[in-house]
C-alpha cells in the first residue's frame, strides 16, 4: 500500500457547512494504491474560506466493488489516512 503526494487537480469547488457555518473551498488530494497499482482511496482537503471554522477537514472515501464509499470527516490527514486503510483492510479481510 502506499499514498500519492499531495496534489491538486484543478477542481475549483466549494461547500457551505450549516452545522459550523463555514465555506470550505477544495485544495488537493492524495489517493492510495494497493500492490497491483490500483486505487483504493482517498484523501481530500477542504480549506475554510470564510465562517466560524479556520483550517482544513479532510474527507476520506475508500474505494469497494467499484463504489466510492465516503468515511467520516477528520481534522487531521493523519487521522484520514488511517480511516482510510483501516476501512480498506477491514473490507478486504
Amino acid at each position: 500500500m502506499k499514498w500519492s503526494k499531495m496534489e491538486q487537480m484543478g477542481a475549483v469547488n466549494k461547500f457551505y457547512c450549516k452545522d459550523t457555518q463555514t465555506t470550505y473551498r477544495y485544495k488537493c488530494e492524495t489517493w492510495l494504491y494497493d500492490k497491483q497499482g490500483e486505487v483504493v482511496g482517498q484523501v481530500e482537503r477542504w480549506q475554510a474560506t470564510s465562517g466560524a471554522c479556520t483550517g482544513s477537514t479532510y474527507r476520506p472515501w475508500v474505494f469497494y466493488e467499484g463504489q466510492a464509499i465516503w468515511l467520516q470527516a477528520q481534522d487531521s490527514l493523519k487521522k484520514s489516512k488511517d480511516l482510510v486503510l483501516d476501512s480498506f483492510q477491514r473490507l478486504h479481510p
